[in-house]
């Protein structure tokens, strides 16, 4: 930068000086021709034609020796200045050349800074990228979660309910057994021994149809008459909350062949002393629930028999 710098002022005096040379060499040729040319000046010494003509031949050929010397010199300064402004011009061209050049570079730089950075964007929107995969991933699971949490709460209060029902039928099952017992214990006369009190569950098989044939004959047992003909309605009633209380599937097996027993033994064997006092409608209907109970028992063993198995091939 200095260099140039001491260059650039070196030509500009140079040239500077050229113009200064020229001037000063042309103004003395026009003051030297006014002053013996011309009355000009006042003070100039007087001059006759002879040596007026004479020194115009002098100075002709003067003319033509500062012609033939300053045409030279002219021809070199035009050379000169071309090489000049040949030179500036390349300085100016290498100048630009330089600045078209760190021009390159600084591009070829931020196109550097452009590529890592582009590198850097793509890294991020990968990391980005994984990090919402990860994040539906994450909300996907809490939404499995809540889900199965929601189908276990709702599992759960099914099973709940299942069992507050199950309690409630088998409640109402042994309040049913609770009123056969103590109906099945209220005594009455039989025929024959005025002396003695009988009861249905005192009697033996043989005396059972006595027993029926008194109560829905003898009009002193209106009352009970009214009882043992609401039986049939219990039975069923009774078949209908054990066949529930199977069907809701919380009690075990054992639990529905204990009340299916008693539901044989209390109700379903006391069918055959019904038949001449009840209608065949109602008769049909108890036989079709006992078979019921039974297919529920043969369906809950079975049931059991298949789990035990599979739990044994799992082991």
């Amino acid at each position: 930068m200095t260099t140039d710098t001491s260059e650039s002022k070196l030509e500009k005096y140079f040239m500077v000086g050229i113009a200064v040379f020229c001037a000063l060499v042309f103004a003395g040729l026009c003051l030297y021709y006014a002053f013996r040319f011309t009355n000009f000046f006042p003070y100039a010494p007087p001059i006759d034609e002879a040596s007026i003509s004479k020194l115009r031949g002098d100075f002709g050929v003067m003319g033509d020796f500062f012609g033939g010397i300053l045409n030279p010199i002219l021809a070199f300064s035009t050379v000169l200045l071309l090489v000049i402004s040949l030179r500036v011009q390349i300085k100016e061209l290498r100048a630009t050349t330089r600045e078209i050049a760190a021009a390159t570079d600084a591009h070829k730089d931020q196109v550097k800074i452009a590529k890592l950075q582009l590198d850097e964007s793509r890294a991020n929107l990968q990391v980005a990228q994984e990090q919402l995969r990860l994040s539906k991933e994450r909300e996907k699971n809490a939404q499995k979660e809540l889900k199965t949490s929601r189908v276990k709460k709702r599992t759960e209060a099914n099973k709940l309910a299942r069992i507050e029902q199950s309690s409630e039928l088998i409640s109402t099952l042994d309040g049913y057994f609770n009123h056969l017992e103590k109906l099945y214990s209220r005594p009455i006369k039989p025929s024959g021994r005025q002396d003695e009190l009988k009861s249905l569950q005192s009697c033996k098989p043989q005396d059972k149809m006595d027993f029926y044939n008194r109560i829905f004959t003898d009009h002193v047992y209106i009352g009970l008459k009214r009882s043992y003909l609401q039986l049939p309605n219990i039975f069923i009633a009774m078949s209908d909350c054990l066949t529930e209380i199977h069907e809701l599937g919380i009690v075990s097996i054992h639990t529905i062949e204990y009340y299916r027993t008693r539901l044989d033994s209390m109700c379903y064997q006391e069918l055959p002393y019904f038949k001449p006092y009840i209608d065949e409608r109602t008769l049909e209907a108890l036989s079709a629930k006992q078979k019921k109970v039974i297919d529920i028992v043969v369906d809950s063993y079975v049931s059991e028999i298949l789990n035990t198995n599979t739990d044994s091939q799992v082991t």
